[in-house]
């Protein structure tokens, strides 16, 4: 058996999480004495990316949150191990003060921090909701870019995308249909990186590389299942790392992922891949403990180098049962189970199993360790079909911290590396560091209860028995009481004490229940985090004791009542708005910390305390009936799994008395004469006021004079005139405005025309004066000349032509007069002469 070097690491998977909605947190508290945050906060919504970088150290995992404009902001906290990439991410992120102090605007601070590669630690637990499930099968778009200012990349563009579609198409096969079809473009975007760091992408800069090549692809669409890779030099210096990709969840996810174009490229890039898909790495489990990568059946352990005739081993093999069963695309009669029923009788199995790189038939046999209560699968893995050039089919070893860990054909025992997360432990089976069991072989577990035994092994199969032979066992001599603790409450975290047994156990399983139904994600924990549907549920835990010699006890605890949990209010509503009748006041919603599930609002506004009705908006305009009451808006909050609850704004000023405004002061304009007439401006007064007029003379009102025009009369002389005009509109008092006062009318003028005289000029006629259309109501005297000389005694309007008056012109002059108004004469014309 040769020992391989494995300097020639995969190097990576990055995850990215974000969240939009209220949901599940996927940050665990800070711990206790972990130094205070900067004082300096921003709240910040996105898609959570995490990231994992792999290197010849092992796995770290990185974080960051991809903003609405694509700028990702590296962020650190504690994050759960089942935080995904489209997670939603709502929380408050610590700046140094000095981009505080020199960024305008949250644009800027944050773009600012995006620039500079920063790394904003998270204040406080964040809101972290999981991506919804995408539907499947899924179609995956590629989208192929790479870097051209780092180095040379050593292939062409024809070879880059025969890697991409080597590599979907391994990855569209091991879906067993998941995966309906791979998109691959007919070119590859080169472009040079402005990015300073000179890892390209596969280190500390991951997230501004990531967010420059995005850019590249306006169309491209993680969310909708598309996959971004970026192809970078080899050259590029990243510490031994040689790729990283965002953890998705499932076949259907979408991915971005780096990968260096070296000799190893299709089994990086194919690593890289899985962990778009959700999978976690491929571990060798020796005596307890898990060697990360030297799961090498799977393409998610190492990349090897030192394959016959140079380069490194196939990588692309096919995947182990336990991670068909984590991605749920195992086919009936797959897997054949092997139950011990309640470990008192033997059981003995014998199958044969179908290489796990064939298509169809029994190619795995499961069966659970009564030692651990862990759930084992037996996969035969014979070195042909897709797994052909292996490491294990070259029966190679690889060095780790706990000795030499040796590969070769036969039936691999593997199991779930931890539940939900996509990894798998392949076992190894003896001191020597074998990690298969050739014809002949036998592998049993620590209690020697459980065997596993290889009759044969050919192309077309590996014969497998399993023995169950139950121990002869005493029981506990001292049997716990397990307790139920903690916060028994929706959003608390419920604890449970297994009591004190004796012997010491060493193998304890826990089951959470309620009403008979498990608890899902609870499984064989003894703290977690109650979720809302528990709410008003009877929740049991059952512990279950196993040791060497020692009879299986379990033991339940007493139910507890969950309650509904509180909704962590943290602020009140607010109201801004100028409160005045016909204003609108504008609500602000209340604020409250992280809860399991979404908080739906109702408003409700309130005078002096009393419900409003039919004012249930979150604005409200103000009425003439609120008038010398305070307002209040009411914000009522619920959540599945949690107790209801109202929040209260402070309560406004009291509403003031409305005041029509604007109100202007009149204007009149004209001659204050008698018989003239006055006008009224009223002015522009507040929409929605109706206006009277009224005119007064000398203090008091004139009877029906509420025209915009007034025009003065006899009675009026000497007297001042005045125009009031009273606003008047719903909801508000009246007010009038008085215009300034006239000076004293003065006599009127009278309307005069030049009077004719009617008659013949002739010596004993007679002549008559007609004054014509004056002022109405004027009277007249009369005034005869003859010549420009007075008639003496002719002063009527009539004139008898005497003879001193032959020979002479006849004229009239005519004096009008009418009380109030100034008199005034007219002359006529004058007549022929009189003959």
């Amino acid at each position: 058996m040769r020992v391989l070097r494995r300097s020639t690491l995969l190097a990576g998977a990055i995850g990215l999480a974000v969240t939009t909605t209220v949901g599940t947190a996927a940050l665990t508290p800070p711990r206790a004495g972990a130094a205070a945050p900067a004082s300096v906060t921003i709240r910040v919504r996105g898609t959570l990316m995490v990231a994992q970088a792999d290197g010849p150290a092992g796995a770290t995992t990185s974080y960051a949150v991809e903003l609405a404009d694509g700028d990702l902001v590296a962020v650190s906290g504690h994050f759960s191990p089942d935080a995904r990439t489209g997670a939603t991410f709502s929380g408050l992120l610590s700046l140094p003060a000095s981009v505080a102090r020199a960024s305008a605007s949250r644009s800027v601070t944050l773009r600012t921090v995006e620039r500079r590669m920063l790394r904003l630690s998270v204040v406080g637990i964040p809101t972290v909701t999981a991506p919804a499930a995408a539907p499947t099968p899924a179609v995956h778009h590629q989208f192929v870019a790479a870097i051209d200012n780092k180095g040379a990349l050593g292939q062409d563009d024809a070879t880059l995308l025969g890697h991409v579609s080597t590599v979907g198409s391994y990855w569209q096969d091991q879906s067993n249909g998941a995966i309906s079809s791979l998109v691959v473009p007919a070119t590859v975007t080169h472009y040079n990186t402005s990015v300073a760091l000179a890892d390209c992408g596969l280190g500390t800069d991951f997230s501004a590389v990531v967010t420059e090549a995005k850019s590249k692809f306006p169309t491209f669409n993680q969310a909708a299942g598309d996959q971004l890779v970026l192809f970078v030099p080899d050259a590029c210096a990243s510490g031994g790392v040689v790729g990283e990709g965002s953890v998705g969840s499932s076949f259907a996810s979408g991915g971005v992922l780096i990968v260096k174009a070296n000799a190893g490229i299709d089994g990086i890039y194919g690593h890289e891949t899985g962990h778009n898909y959700g999978f976690g790495h491929a571990y060798a489990r020796w005596s307890g403990t898990a060697l990360e990568y030297y799961g090498v059946y799977d393409v998610m352990g190492f990349a090897v180098s030192g394959a016959p005739g140079g380069g490194n081993f196939n990588q692309l093999t096919a995947l182990s049962t336990p991670l068909r069963v984590f991605q749920g695309v195992t086919d009936p009669g797959e897997i054949q189970d092997v139950a011990l029923g309640d470990h008192t009788q033997p059981v003995q199995a014998t199958a044969t199993i179908k290489p796990r790189t064939d298509g169809s038939g029994l190619r795995s046999v499961r069966v659970v360790d009564p030692d651990t209560g862990e759930t084992l699968y037996l996969d035969y893995r014979s070195a042909g079909g897709r797994d052909v050039g292996s490491v294990y089919a070259a029966q190679a070893g690889l060095s780790s911290p706990s000795g030499v860990v040796s590969y070769a054909p036969g039936v691999v025992i593997g199991a779930a590396h931890k539940p939900g997360v996509g990894g798998v432990d392949d076992l190894v089976l003896d001191a020597a560091g074998d990690t298969s069991l050739g014809a002949g072989g036998t592998w049993t577990n620590a209690s020697g209860t459980l065997a596993v035994h290889v009759t044969s092994t050919g192309a077309a199969g590996a014969t497998v028995t399993v023995d169950f032979t139950p121990s002869t066992t005493a029981p506990f001599t001292t049997v716990g009481t397990p307790v139920i603790g903690g916060a028994t409450t929706v959003g608390g975290t419920v604890t449970l004490n297994p009591g004190t047994w004796s012997p010491t156990p060493t193998a304890t399983t826990i089951r959470w229940t309620v009403g008979g139904t498990p608890v899902a994600g609870t499984d064989d924990k003894t703290s977690f985090v109650v979720p809302a549907s528990l709410a008003g549920q009877q929740l049991v835990a059952t512990v279950t004791e196993s040791a060497p010699g020692i009879t299986p006890t379990a033991a339940q605890a007493a139910a507890v009542s969950i309650s509904p949990g509180t909704i962590p209010v943290t602020g009140n509503p607010s109201v801004t708005g100028a409160v005045q009748v016909g204003s609108t006041l504008q609500g602000h919603t209340g604020t409250w910390g992280s809860l399991l599930s979404t908080v739906s609002s109702s408003w409700q506004w309130r005078a002096n305390g009393v419900d409003i009705p039919g004012a249930t908006a979150q604005t409200y305009s103000v009425q003439p009936g609120d008038v010398g009451k305070t307002l209040t808006l009411a914000q009522s909050l619920t959540a599945t799994g949690y107790q209801s609850t109202t929040i209260v704004s402070a309560a406004t000023a009291p509403v003031p008395t409305p005041v029509i405004s604007p109100a202007p002061v009149p204007t009149v304009t004209g001659s204050p004469r008698v018989g003239v007439a006055l006008t009224a401006d009223p002015g522009t007064w507040m929409p929605g006021v109706s206006l009277a007029l009224q005119w007064y003379v000398g203090g008091s009102p004139v009877a029906g004079a509420t025209g915009t025009s007034y025009t003065p009369r006899v009675v009026d002389l000497g007297q001042a005139v005045q125009v009031q005009v009273t606003g008047s509109r719903p909801g508000y008092p009246d007010l009038t405005q008085a215009s300034s006062q006239t000076a004293p009318v003065g006599a009127g003028v009278l309307a005069t025309v030049k009077p004719t005289i009617a008659g013949t000029a002739t010596v004993g006629r007679t002549l008559t004066a007609k004054p014509g259309a004056w002022t109405a109501g004027a009277t007249f005297t009369y005034g005869w000349f003859a010549d420009g000389v007075v008639v003496k005694g002719q002063t009527g309007k009539r004139l008898v032509l005497a003879k001193a008056q032959r020979g002479k012109r006849i004229a009239v002059r005519v004096t009008g007069s009418l009380t109030g108004y100034t008199a005034a004469s007219r002359t006529s014309a004058k007549t022929p002469r009189v003959q």
